[in-house]
This record gives C-alpha cells, sequence and structure tokens, in this order.
C-alpha cells in the first residue's frame, strides 16, 4: 500500500509539500490516483503557461508575414502600372 502524497516516510504525518516537489508523485496513468484541486490547478497552470505568448509571438509573425505579401503584392501591381488600390 503506498503512502499518501505528502506523507513523511516514517509516518502518515502530512507536511506540506510544494507542487513542484509533489509533481513526482503524481501518475496520471494510474486510474485509482485522485488529483486533489490544487493539484489540478497547479497541472493546468504549468500545461498552459506558455500559450498566451506562444499566441502572442503566432500573431505578430503572422502580421509580419501578412504585410510582406501585401508589399510584395503593391510593388508587382506597380511595376505593371496597375496600382490602384491604396
Amino acid at each position: 500500500m503506498s503512502q499518501p502524497v505528502g506523507a513523511q516516510s516514517g509516518g502518515c504525518t502530512p507536511r506540506i509539500v510544494s507542487l513542484t516537489a509533489m509533481s513526482e508523485g503524481i501518475n496520471l496513468a494510474d486510474p485509482s490516483f485522485e488529483p486533489t484541486d490544487e493539484q489540478l490547478m497547479g497541472l493546468s497552470r504549468r500545461a498552459f503557461a506558455g500559450v498566451a505568448a506562444a499566441h502572442s509571438a503566432a500573431l505578430a509573425r503572422l502580421r509580419t508575414e501578412i504585410a510582406a505579401a501585401r508589399d510584395e503584392v503593391l510593388r508587382t501591381l506597380e511595376s505593371q502600372g496597375r496600382r490602384n488600390v491604396t
């Protein structure tokens, strides 16, 4: 029988453990494991920690690519003497 997460090895006296330290004891593949709300919140925070920054970076790259493509099209139209777009 395994000890509860946060229990000391010499007994069942609970101790405060950071979520980072507890993550080593988390086995989401174990169907009998029931994470606490705190563990689930910590896992979701870590899982999605970089999403906002990645989204902003991707959006900035996309805007740069669109601006470059627009400039190229406008140059092409201008060289053909057909630039009617502002």
